[in-house]
This record gives C-alpha cells, sequence and structure tokens, in this order.
C-alpha cells in the first residue's frame, strides 16, 4: 500500500499501512516520535520522488508505546492491535518435553516457551531445530512458518515429522505453490508450512499477510543486513506473530553491528540502528572509488551488549553441554607452492590493495585456491580410507575441479555438495558418506549448513572464509551431536600470500566473537602477530 496524507491538529503526516505501519512528519509530532526512540527507514513516499524521507517503523511491540505517549494517533493505529492477535487469550499448558531431548536441549525449550520471543544461538551441532519444534509442539498455536536456508528445508521437514506429535510438515516451493497452499491456512491446523530464505525475499508480501502465529528463522545471521529484501520482508512476516524463535550457531559473523537487526525481529528494546550503531559499532568512513562510505567493524562496549542480550538470547557450548562430545583440535598443514606466480602476484599487492579494489583479491584469492588444491593432492590420497574418509571444504568452482579429477584419478569414491547440487543428491550423498560408500566429502560453502557427516573425524579447510562462523558452520558437520571420536581439523596454510590476510581478519573478527559468546582459535600472541605482520 502507498502513503496516505493524514490532519493531526496543525500536523500533518503520511502513513503507509501494512504488516508494518510507517510514518513521516514534521514539526512537534515529529519531536514527540523521535523521544520515543522508535526505529527508523528511508524510503519514498511517492514513487515518482527518487529522494527518501525518513520513515518511523511502528508495528507490534511498539503500538502500544506509541499509543499511550501520543493518544491522537490511537485512531489510526488502533487496527495494529486488532491484526497482531493481541486481543487474543492464549493457554499455554503444562509443557511436555521428549524424554530423548538432552538436558540442555530441555532448558532451552522450556526458557524459549518463557520468554515467547528469544533467540537460540547455542553453538552448532546442539540441535537448534528440536528446539525450535519443542517450542512449537508445546505452544497453543495453530498457524506456523518455517524460514530455512534451501539445503536444509527437507530436514525440516523430517525434524518435524520425527520430534512433533501435533504438527505436518508443508515444504512451499515455487511461486504458484505457495499462493496455492496459502489460500487454505486458514482452515488447516498445525501445518508447519516451511519455505527458504530466497523465497521470503520473491514473496515476502503473500506470507506477510497471513498473520502466522509463530515465526521460526533458522540460521537467522541471514537477516543481519537491514537493508536486504529478506530482512525486510522478515519484518513484516514477524510483525504480527504471536512468538518469533530466532535459531543461529553464527548470530554474529563481523561485528556486532550483525546484531541489531535480527535483534529488532524480537524485541524494540535495543533502539534504533543509528543508536546501536553509535553504542556498539560506530561508523567508520572511509574514501573508495565510488566516493564515501561508511562501515561498522570496530565493535565496543561488547560486555554491556552481552548482559543486555542475556534476556533475549541462549547460548551454550559444546564443551559445556557435552560432556562425551569427542574433543577437537586444529592443526595448520603449511603448503608450499610449485606455481611462483602466486606468490609474486601477492607481493605486488600487499600493502597496495585499497577497500575499493577487491577485485585483485578476489583473483589472488581464486589463484591461491587452485594452486593449494593441486599441492594437497598427495596429501589427501596418503589420508584417506574407506575408515578414514575426510571431508573437504573449499571455496571456488575451479578448485571442485581439480579436487574431482584427482579423486577420478586415483579411484576415490566421492560426493560434491555444491551450490547446483540438488536436494536429492544431497541428501543421497549424505546417506552414502555415512554409510560408507563414499570416501571423499567435497563441499563448497553450500555443504557447511544442514548437513551431518559424522562418520568422519577428520576434516580439511582447504580454503580460508573471510569470518570466522563460516569455519565454525562447517567445522560442526563432523563434530555435533553424533560424532564418537576424536575430530581434527586440518587448515591447509600458504604463508605470503592471502593466506595471511585472512588469517588476520579472522582472528580480529574471532577477538568480538569471544568476547561476546566463547573462545577464539587463535591464541591472542598469534592474532597480534598476524595483525601486526599484514597491512592491508
Amino acid at each position: 500500500m502507498s502513503f496516505e496524507k493524514h490532519a493531526l491538529g496543525d500536523s500533518s503526516f503520511y502513513l503507509k499501512t501494512g504488516s508494518i505501519y510507517y510514518i513521516n512528519t514534521n514539526g512537534a509530532l515529529k519531536g514527540q516520535l523521535k523521544e520515543l526512540k522508535l526505529k527508523t527507514k528511508k524510503m519514498k513516499i511517492d514513487p515518482e520522488l527518487k529522494m527518501k524521507f525518513e520513515c518511523f517503523v511502528i508495528h507490534k511491540h511498539n503500538v502500544s508505546k506509541v499509543i499511550d505517549a501520543i493518544p491522537e494517533l490511537s485512531a489510526f493505529l488502533s487496527s495494529i492491535l486488532e491484526t497482531s492477535f493481541l486481543q487474543k487469550t492464549y493457554t499455554w499448558r503444562t509443557p511436555q518435553i521428549d524424554e530423548r531431548c538432552f538436558p540442555y536441549q530441555r532448558e532451552g525449550i522450556l526458557w524459549a516457551i518463557e520468554t515467547k520471543n528469544c533467540y537460540i544461538a547455542d553453538e552448532m551441532g546442539l540441535g537448534k531445530t528440536v528446539q525450535g519444534i519443542g517450542f512449537m509442539d508445546n505452544s497453543p498455536y495453530r498457524t506456523a512458518l518455517v524460514i530455512a536456508p534451501a539445503c536444509v528445508v527437507l530436514n525440516w521437514a523430517e525434524e518435524i515429522l520425527e520430534w512433533s506429535s501435533n504438527w505436518t510438515p508443508l515444504l512451499l516451493g515455487s511461486k504458484d505453490q505457495i499462493r496455492s497452499q496459502l489460500k487454505h491456512i486458514q482452515n488447516r491446523d498445525h501445518i508447519a508450512y516451511i519455505t527458504t530464505w530466497s523465497q521470503l525475499a520473491l514473496q515476502g508480501h503473500l506470507f506477510s499477510q497471513l498473520n502466522f502465529e509463530l515465526v521460526i528463522l533458522d540460521e537467522a545471521h541471514k537477516a543481519k543486513n537491514p537493508d536486504a529484501q529478506c530482512t525486510i520482508n522478515a519484518q513484516a512476516v514477524t510483525a504480527n506473530a504471536q512468538s518469533t524463535i530466532l535459531l543461529s550457531g553464527t548470530p554474529v559473523q563481523n561485528s556486532a553491528i550483525d546484531l541489531w537487526s535480527q535483534l529488532s525481529l524480537i524485541t524494540d528494546e535495543f533502539g534504533t540502528f543509528d543508536e546501536f550503531a553509535q553504542r556498539y559499532a560506530p561508523p567508520i568512513e572511509f574514501h573508495t572509488p565510488n566516493g564515501m562510505q561508511v562501515k561498522h567493524t570496530v565493535s565496543t562496549n561488547l560486555v554491556e551488549l552481552r548482559k543486555r542480550c542475556l534476556k533475549y538470547m541462549i547460548h551454550r557450548k559444546k564443551i559445556n553441554v557435552l560432556k562425551d562430545l569427542p574433543p577437537i583440535t586444529h592443526e595448520k598443514l603449511q603448503l608450499i607452492l610449485k606455481d611462483k606466480d602466486v606468490y609474486q602476484e601477492w607481493e605486488s599487492l600487499t600493502g597496495k590493495a585499497k577497500d575499493g579494489e577487491q577485485i585483485h583479491l578476489a583473483s589472488h584469492r581464486k589463484s591461491l585456491g587452485i594452486a593449494k588444491a593441486k599441492a594437497v593432492v598427495d596429501w589427501i590420497i596418503n589420508h584417506v580410507s574407506a575408515n578414514y574418509p575426510i571431508v573437504i571444504f573449499f571455496v571456488h568452482k575451479d578448485v571442485h575441479t581439480v579436487l574431482a579429477n584427482a579423486m577420478n584419478q586415483n579411484d576415490i569414491p566421492y560426493g560434491s555438495i555444491v551450490g547446483k547440487t540438488s536436494k536429492e543428491d544431497r541428501q543421497k550423498y549424505k546417506e552414502e558418506f555415512q554409510t560408507g560408500k563414499l570416501w571423499i566429502m567435497l563441499c563448497s560453502e553450500a555443504g557447511k549448513e544442514g548437513m551431518t557427516l559424522t562418520r568422519s573425524s577428520r576434516l580439511l579447510q582447504l580454503e580460508k572464509y573471510w569470518v570466522p562462523s563460516a569455519e565454525d558452520q562447517a567445522h560442526a558437520r563432523v563434530h555435533r551431536i553424533g560424532s564418537e571420536n576424536p575430530v581434527l581439523i586440518t587448515h591447509a596454510i600458504v604463508h605470503k600470500t592471502m593466506d595471511d590476510l585472512l588469517l588476520a581478519k579472522i582472528a580480529y573478527k574471532r577477538k568480538v566473537i569471544k568476547e561476546l559468546f566463547g573462545k577464539e582459535l587463535m591464541t591472542q600472541d598469534e592474532m597480534n602477530y598476524m595483525l601486526d605482520r599484514v597491512q592491508i
């Protein structure tokens, strides 16, 4: 719906209605709304105008606060109360937790029932899906929407069938299927509709009109960018939900700013983006070929932020709650490349590449990956066998080609989980790997979510990622519930290349994550050494 102009005494304002209301105004009314510290968003009031105006965001979390402070707006905002189920009374029965749940999972379910809107941020591999289903199964709701990465929607359906006594899963894929199924939603009870983040971005307007009572967002860190379409639509879908449950083992990937838009899905307590940023991730301006840009890469006041998050977020680590889980060890495999051009390329980039020239870094990173793949083949052949399978994570398609050719030439049975791998093939490869038919599983970043590969106790991180949480997700494929043997993670490193930069970046980001959630991979001395050594 478009903005409509309204009069209020001597003031006037523009109002856009829907699942979330947006108000643009000036004068005294603007001052009153600013005092309430509402979130703001820049939007076009007139589609013909290129200019964007600052609009205040009003939804179920803050509508009562707005009406109490500015009663004159009640006539314009009261419909939010009607459409967001705030008038409906729910009766919560005594929780009945599945006996198969671990004690910490039971605690997580009970905590979620108590809070109603929360973030389960347990470390990867601790069964957050089961906790989300446990909440759903014990809730009084009759409509639910699960938003998950495409690679795990089948897993969600299977888990609901296994762990829920009340709900039936229904996958929503194409646009036509979504439209067809959602026509009947009000006539169905306890159907858990499952869709993907990409479909949410494309079809969010369909979901937001249906007032789901419960919304579960799996891998909720995908909503860390407040300007992304999937985040905007997630705000609309959750605005009228009675409960919103966020699930992610990696809520912070770069800096504290990642948390703001995620937390705003469950509470307004953290204020506006600018207020949050000034306190926990101050803006830093820098020049690029495209002009001045702002980043929020430095995190501050993290102890305070952690304490404020305790009300809404629960985080447990494997080492603390799974005492019988085998230990995990990290080692470095230092490779020496035959291709000297890779070293020379990095030497020419060091100290010269700027933030606006990422294309040069991307090209070098790809060349480095291919060279590392060639250099590590002998290591793979010497370490893999039917009894000692290996999971290998990489980034680039050309790296996969090198590895796949090497496996074929040496008659090593392998499977590949890459971006184009279908849901059905993902499931087939996973089962074949877990049953011993495959010795090697080649995984791009598409394989770091929703895969259980616990038959392997060895993982090779061939190419480094930009964020530590991405590597943590990958490593959790082999170190999770079901792991029986000590896990060894091998990091293939080539010094005097971009690996030095990536190690430094990851170490710095781990320092932030450590202050919020737990341990870092590198020691403080190692991190300082890398940060001092690489200035790029």
